[in-house]
């Protein structure tokens, strides 16, 4: 019931007590019992968007991609309250844009790991970069710069030994 009507119900049952024949009104005693219920729903219903909100902003405040979930509920019971709307819209955001970083972190990982699997240079080189743009880390960023350094020390061993087995076998190179 409307906040306006809860207020005319009480006001109209106070008007009724002063009554003399006050006592003699048996629906004065049910409007009464009504309007106190009423009420009590009123308070718990306010503390309960009071608490919601409460929770919201904390779960909020430190929510990373793991505690994703924590949010999502939180947000989800704040809604059904009807808690603060500036804090509703304030989660919404965050819970948006820790998705998208959940999504963003999950293809770097699939880069990463492909990358490794083929050991091919270029294909690391471009997942170590999606990573830096993000700023994701995790043991295997760390394996695939290992792997680059491996392939590229390799690279150069490799090249370096085709040239002097080029000078070797041009006419005037020394034997």
């Amino acid at each position: 019931m409307a906040k306006m009507d809860l207020t005319s119900l009480e006001q109209a049952v106070e008007f009724v007590e002063t009554m003399p024949v006050a006592s003699e009104v048996p629906a004065l005693i049910e409007t009464k019992a009504k309007a106190k219920e009423l009420r009590e729903k009123e308070e718990a219903a306010k503390v309960a968007r009071a608490s919601a909100t409460s929770t919201l902003n904390a779960v909020a405040a430190s929510a990373t991609i793991s505690s994703i979930n924590d949010l999502s509920e939180a947000l989800t019971a704040a809604e059904e309250v009807h808690a603060d709307q500036d804090a509703i819209d304030v989660a919404r955001t965050k819970l948006i844009n820790l998705r998208k970083e959940r999504v963003a972190n999950d293809e770097v990982s699939e880069l990463l790991a492909n990358a490794l699997t083929a050991r091919n240079q270029d294909s690391i080189v471009e997942a170590l970069m999606a990573a830096a743009i993000i700023d994701y880390s995790s043991p295997a960023v760390n394996e695939a710069q290992t792997l680059l350094a491996t392939l590229q020390a390799e690279e150069k061993r490799r090249l370096r030994s085709e040239e002097h087995t080029s000078e070797l076998q041009s006419p005037g190179g020394s034997r």
